[in-house]
């Protein structure tokens, strides 16, 4: 009878495991597809590797004859480690849950209560296994004490409260994804398939209580009952794997650094210089002039004299235009001192200018009016020095 329990459990397990593994599989291939790997992938791998550990320690109780009474067991350590790991497992499971609520959710009003959920979800596991070690001041020998199953009530009741939260934030979120009305209902059943989980837990605490009081409490149905939690618990881990859902998803935005009271070096502000200087566009006049507008008010006894520069006083001696002479020619007699007077000129003046800020388009137009106001004055000085 034992031999055959056992039987039982490890076909069991390996009918539940097997599609465990491929849901992880699945997981783990479409989160690396999509490149989206974030905080809730982390918690479900870790309720992954608690599982496979429970599920390692499960064949190792069944090697020792697992379904007989706990004191005929040798190593009655390994149940209560499977028990730990089995509520360790469940709580990483929903924490991972409503860490993705809240990362889907972004600015929504169900990002609060998201995390509220994952931080109650780990708040319980550290609860549950303290509950379950710590008894009568005998650490880890109050799993299998006459008021287990009491506590296994206290456990698996709020177990069952933070599913039913964790179901209303996700149905909550899928509801307001712009998507079609079929696809969204598909993802609402998927999510819904966490629910499966209550009257799995149900059933177990029913079993567990009549296996108390027959003092088999490693007995082969609420074991059975225990497996399938657990590893439903990993494959409905894959209801937020599908593409739609990510698709419908936006990803979080990338983190901004901001510096705040950074001191202004020599490199950020040529930085900022050469930013500024590529998204400016001018003309060459202006980037050559300046956007200034010079109009100087000369004299009218002055007007046919050249520009002169901008300054107030100015005194500037004029000479022709330097002629180039060879090495031919570098013997040529000199000038005689009243052709020495002809050729240099001697201007003094006085000029105000103001300066006056205007539009581009009158740059190009003042540009052009004075190059043919020089070209003009030009012109006219052969014509003074002949007469």
């Amino acid at each position: 009878m034992v031999e055959r329990s056992a039987n039982s459990l490890a076909y069991a397990m390996g009918w539940l495991y097997a599609t465990a593994v491929f849901a992880f599989a699945a997981y783990v291939w479409t989160r690396c597809k999509a490149k989206r790997w974030s905080l809730d992938d982390y918690f479900y791998t870790t309720a992954f590797i608690f599982a496979i550990a429970h599920a390692i320690i499960i064949a190792f109780c069944i090697v020792h004859s697992s379904g007989r009474p706990s004191h005929h067991i040798h190593r009655s350590d390994s149940i209560q480690m499977q028990l730990l790991l089995y509520l360790l497992s469940l709580g990483f499971a929903r924490i991972s849950c409503a860490l993705f609520v809240s990362a889907a959710a972004q600015a929504s009003p169900l990002v609060w209560p998201a995390r509220t959920a994952a931080a109650l979800s780990g708040s319980w596991s550290i609860a549950s296994v303290l509950c379950l070690t710590l008894h009568d001041g005998k650490p880890w020998d109050g799993i299998l004490g006459e008021s287990f199953y009491l506590r296994w009530v206290g456990i698996e009741a709020t177990g069952i409260l933070i599913e039913l939260a964790l179901f209303i934030l996700s149905i909550s979120r899928i509801w307001f994804l712009a998507m079609p009305k079929l696809r969204r209902t598909c993802l609402m059943a998927a999510f819904s398939t966490r629910l499966l989980l209550i009257p799995i837990i149900a059933a177990r605490l029913v079993h567990l209580h009549s296996s108390s009081h027959r003092s088999s409490p490693t007995s082969v149905t609420p074991s059975i009952l225990t497996e399938a939690a657990l590893a439903l618990s990993i494959v409905t881990g894959c209801a937020t794997t599908p593409r739609s859902l990510l698709a419908a998803i936006p990803p979080p935005p990338p983190p901004t650094h901001h510096v705040f009271n950074r001191p202004l070096t020599i490199y950020t502000y040529d930085r900022y210089r050469r930013i500024r200087k590529s998204n400016r566009r001018t003309s060459a006049w202006t980037r050559k002039f300046g956007a200034g507008v010079v109009r100087p008010e000369s004299t009218p006894d002055l007007a046919w004299l050249p520009y002169q520069g901008f300054s107030e006083m100015s005194e500037a001696t004029a000479y022709p235009p330097r002629v180039h002479i060879s090495s031919m020619s570098r013997e040529a007699p000199l000038m005689t001192p009243m052709e020495e007077e002809l050729w240099r000129m001697t201007i003094q003046k006085t000029t105000e200018v103001s300066v006056e800020h205007r539009r581009r388009s009158h740059l190009h137009n003042l540009g052009r009016q004075r190059h043919s106001s020089l070209h003009q004055h030009c012109e006219q000085l052969p014509k003074l020095e002949s007469a």
